[in-house]
């Protein structure tokens, strides 16, 4: 992979050469990214010179900061603060637009920028990239500032797609890029946006070991030590691409605890990822999925696509959108949901309640957990898209506590208790300040901020949830 690194008295630049997948074109304001795990300096005397067609994609002319040129390829990522020093950028070649770059000079600046590098501390800042998919923004967390950002763009066949930019620039706390007559104009297209970002992240945003990204939260479980929620948001027709924390301690083939139908491109191949029986579900119309589950087919393309970091896939022939999980010998797991787009954000969420209380459940008087328990709906808490209780959308919304019943389900946790909750006789009496996040499978994830939970001493028959005033 080639990008082209631009040095000025405004900042740092990175424009996008031959950008592939994890490839960023990056304007740094406060903290410069790059990785040279692996860099391949031009040689000296010996290697060509290097061309004006290795600038492609990039408008030298637009820029403030364009002035100065290095090469170079990379593999893992390092930051470090911005502190480029007049002294520094004086003894830097300079190279004009449009004219042949010496290999010389090219590896002079390299190694001067690399020294620099290995001055400067890399403590300072933690600094993580966020990408989206289908939206034409990737936005850095709460607690992190941008950094710089850049684009990728693949055709229908997961190539490169050439000159299809007209904006890559940031837009508010974030990198917003679109091609050429948006999106929804070009369904052969696939966007990936990405945004750099450094800082703390937001410790309300659940970030975790195995989770680094804006498509899922690590939160607390009443079964796994480490539970991972992880939301991909697929579109008809159209492949996307979503970062993987999966390392080799996962085991596979995934658990049949859903349904999987999913299109996934791997190595330039398309393979149908599936564990139900196609031939099952279409010889009586009439049965559910559940009844057909069966082996996961292609399971090794799966599980190297899943550990190459980035898994590019589009909604299976099936168009079964539902769940499966993977765990690791420790249990952790990364359970992941699969919707199909609605068109929604995670920025068309809120909490439309202050929280509610509830009256625990008169022993025997409820439906369920030997007549204990009794599971209450709350249309009034959460709306999407304008929708309380909206939960056709692809934005999911969830929990950032555990609050459990003895014995059985709990009050409040990740799954479902934006809707609902559940009641029990032994319920545990008490007040509890409950976070939400909405995770749109995008790559946008937000807080919402906080509701109170008023567990009463008090029964009722079948339990009782009243609404904050």
């Amino acid at each position: 992979m080639i990008i082209v690194v631009f040095l000025g008295e405004g900042g740092l630049h990175f424009g996008p050469s031959s950008i592939r997948s994890g490839g960023v074109a990056l304007e740094v304001k406060k903290c410069l990214y790059f990785s040279v795990s692996s860099v391949n300096v031009l040689k000296s005397k010996t290697s060509r010179p290097v061309k004006k067609s290795v600038l492609r994609g990039i408008n030298l002319e637009r820029s403030r900061m364009m002035n100065k040129v290095l090469i170079l390829s990379f593999a893992v990522l390092i930051s470090f603060p911005v502190g480029i020093s007049h002294t520094f950028a004086q003894a830097l070649s300079t190279f004009q637009n449009g004219t042949v770059a010496d290999a010389d000079d090219i590896n002079a600046n390299f190694q001067l920028l690399y020294t620099q590098i290995q001055q400067m501390s890399s403590g300072i800042f933690q600094c993580n990239t966020y990408t989206s998919t289908l939206i034409e923004t990737a936005d850095c967390p709460s607690g992190q500032t941008l950094t710089g950002g850049g684009y990728a763009f693949y055709d229908s066949t997961g190539s490169l797609a050439d000159s299809t930019a007209t904006l890559s620039r940031p837009l508010g706390n974030g990198w917003q890029c679109r091609v050429q007559g948006g999106v929804s104009a070009n369904p052969e297209i696939t966007t990936n946006c990405y945004a750099r970002c450094c800082g703390q992240p937001d410790t309300n945003l659940k970030f975790g070991t195995y989770c680094k990204s804006n498509y899922c939260i690590q939160t607390a479980d009443p079964v796994y030590p480490i539970h991972v929620l992880y939301a991909m948001t697929l579109e008809e027709n159209r492949f996307s691409h979503f970062p993987m924390d999966v390392d080799e301690s996962f085991i596979f083939p995934p658990e049949n605890i859903g349904a999987a139908s999913l299109l996934v491109r791997y190595e330039g191949s398309d393979y149908h990822v599936t564990n139900v029986d196609e031939q099952c579900l279409e010889e009586d119309g009439s049965r559910h999925w559940s009844d057909c589950l069966s082996g996961w087919e292609n399971v090794s393309i799966f599980e190297a696509a899943m550990r190459a970091g980035t898994l590019v896939a589009a909604p299976g022939p099936l168009s079964l959108f539902n769940e499966f999980q993977i765990r690791n010998s420790a249990d952790t797991v990364i359970r992941f949901q699969t919707r199909l787009s609605q068109g929604h954000a995670a920025s068309d969420a809120f909490l439309a309640s202050s929280g509610y209380s509830m009256y625990r459940v008169e022993p025997g008087t409820g439906n369920r957990d030997d007549n204990d328990c009794q599971e209450h709906e709350l249309p009034f808490l959460v709306s999407v898209a304008g929708t309380l209780h909206n939960e056709n959308s692809n934005v999911s919304v969830h929990a950032d506590q555990l609050i459990e019943n003895p014995g059985t389900f709990p009050v409040v946790w990740w799954n479902g208790s934006a809707f609902r909750t559940l009641a029990c006789s032994n319920s545990p009496a008490g007040v509890y300040d409950v976070g939400f996040i909405a995770l749109d499978g995008l790559g946008r994830k937000i807080h919402l901020g906080e509701i109170r939970v008023t567990i009463l001493e008090e029964r009722r028959p079948g339990g009782e949830i009243v609404p904050n005033g």
